[in-house]
């Protein structure tokens, strides 16, 4: 039978076949495992993805702050060289590809369908709010009739674009230290990555972020605003993920990061003991190396795509350990029926051109709020990368830190 999943708050729609044996609860859990993995791999074929519709752009509707598909009546009708092209045009873009092929798709985790408006011209037009900021990296998917796939990314930078954020240099003063922690609930050594503020002073005591996929280098990011006393210095804690597809477990990052129900007791005792080598194992040793604030205050949780759904579990199933969590694009915990306590801020953001995601995020945010919970969520004209946390990183920790 033909399942039509469509998130509460969203015109976005995801369509998919599915056997009718399943329950409802493993459907539904399945196709949002389903996006999860096209947004986080390059390995799939076109045939059995699932497919997003986008919602229409119409004169009597506006969609704020999110894609919708214009009308292909106003294709291109100038001479288009062959292979794929981006164009923009104010807040329109227009992606097309010239050339043989028996379907075209465009990734926008996940795929969506391109209209073939001329021989061998296959074309979409999109409505993206803020394009001349937006930042993003599309892929083309181009099928031929034997069913061979063809992958042709395409690069979407705006006039206006930001420029590259240096985060992984080191700002003058600042510290970087790695260590690796040998924890028994992961049968396994991990590494701890630690950035330390410019002149880090034992004496004193820094708030802490903790971050996931050891992307302790983020402090950076905030050099500027430490070194002109606009915020309090902090530590940076970035916990390396099990190493993905690079360790031969493609799957542990999001079984490690994502709870799964109870009953999938295989993939949900990765999630615990992973929780507890954070816990147990690394907020410890940070609290007895460095002059770090210990009140939940001082300490917060921070995260990207799989990262911002463990980021969020964190805070979920540990209220008062944390008083502030960054969830940077969570493509599942719009999917996962949490009950959201009012203690930490959340933080949630997502771009433009991740609309399933971004519409997980809308999903968390309004789920906090109807609990009467404190949250802020921030859109951008960006894919799923750096751009959206980088964005979201710096705006949400000088919140946080503001002196």
């Amino acid at each position: 039978m033909k399942f039509n999943f469509i998130h509460p708050s969203s015109q976005a729609r995801i369509t998919r076949e599915c056997s009718p044996s399943l329950s409802s609860i493993q459907i539904l859990f399945g196709l949002a495992l389903i996006v999860f993995i096209f947004s986080t791999s390059s390995a799939f074929a076109m045939t059995g993805q699932p497919t997003l519709e986008l919602p229409k752009c119409s004169a009597d509707k506006v969609f704020e702050r999110r894609i919708c598909q214009l009308s292909n009546s106003e294709a291109a009708t100038e001479e288009i060289s062959d292979g794929a092209k981006a164009r923009i045009e104010g807040n329109n873009l227009t992606l097309s590809f010239k050339g043989q092929a028996s379907s075209v798709r465009v990734n926008l985790e996940p795929g969506v369908e391109v209209p073939m408006v001329a021989k061998d011209l296959w074309q979409i037009r999109l409505h993206v709010p803020e394009l001349a900021q937006a930042v993003a990296k599309v892929r083309f998917e181009i099928r031929n009739a034997i069913g061979e796939t063809k992958k042709i990314p395409v690069d979407i930078r705006g006039a206006d674009a930001p420029k590259a954020d240096y985060s992984s240099n080191l700002i003058p003063g600042s510290q970087f230290k790695e260590f690796p922690i040998e924890s028994k609930f992961l049968n396994a050594v991990r590494v701890v990555r630690v950035w330390l503020p410019p002149s880090y002073n034992p004496e004193h005591s820094y708030p802490v972020v903790y971050i996931g996929d050891g992307s302790a280098q983020f402090g950076n990011l905030l050099g500027r605003e430490i070194s002109t006393d606009q915020i309090a210095p902090f530590i940076t804690v970035g916990i390396d993920n099990c190493g993905g597809a690079k360790s031969g477990k493609p799957w542990c990052r999001y079984e490690e990061y994502v709870p799964a129900p109870e009953k999938q007791r295989g993939n949900r005792q990765s999630f615990e003991n992973h929780e507890r080598f954070f816990l147990e194992d690394v907020i410890p040793f940070i609290e007895k190396e460095f002059s770090c604030e210990k009140s939940s205050a001082m300490r917060s949780i921070s995260g990207f795509s799989s990262g911002a759904d463990w980021a969020i579990a964190m805070a979920v199933r540990h209220p008062d350990l944390f008083s502030q969590v960054i969830a940077m694009s969570p493509p599942m915990s719009g999917h996962l029926a949490y009950q959201y306590p009012i203690g930490p801020k959340f933080f949630l953001s997502a771009g433009y051109f991740e609309p399933p995601i971004q519409e997980s995020a809308v999903d968390v945010y309004k789920a906090i709020i109807k609990e009467g919970g404190k949250a802020e969520i921030w859109t951008f004209p960006y894919g799923h990368g750096n751009e959206v946390n980088f964005q979201t990183f710096k705006q949400a920790v000088a919140l946080w830190l503001k002196k």
